[in-house]
């Protein structure tokens, strides 16, 4: 069941220091190029403990958790969703 949706990497915009968040999206990007994934982000990246892994799927255009984004194309959301 849908209830609610969030986007998680535009509620970015919305909080304080949203800037900041482009320096833990390259450096969680990093992270994972070296295979490193699991490595837990800076305090400061997020309200709880995450991973790189975590935060990127979460944080980036496009990433495994980034399903309601309203810069989607019609194309971008029926490939996301299409399955529903």
């Amino acid at each position: 069941a849908l209830q609610a949706p969030v986007i998680d990497r535009e509620s970015l915009t919305l909080s304080p220091g949203s800037n900041h968040s482009a320096e833990h999206l390259i450096h969680a990007k990093s992270l994972i190029s070296q295979k490193k994934g699991n490595e837990m982000m800076p305090r400061s990246a997020f309200w709880a403990p995450i991973t790189a892994s975590r935060y990127v799927s979460l944080f980036d255009i496009g990433g495994d958790d980034d399903y309601f984004s309203s810069d989607f194309t019609n194309e971008e959301l029926a490939e996301r969703l299409g399955h529903v």
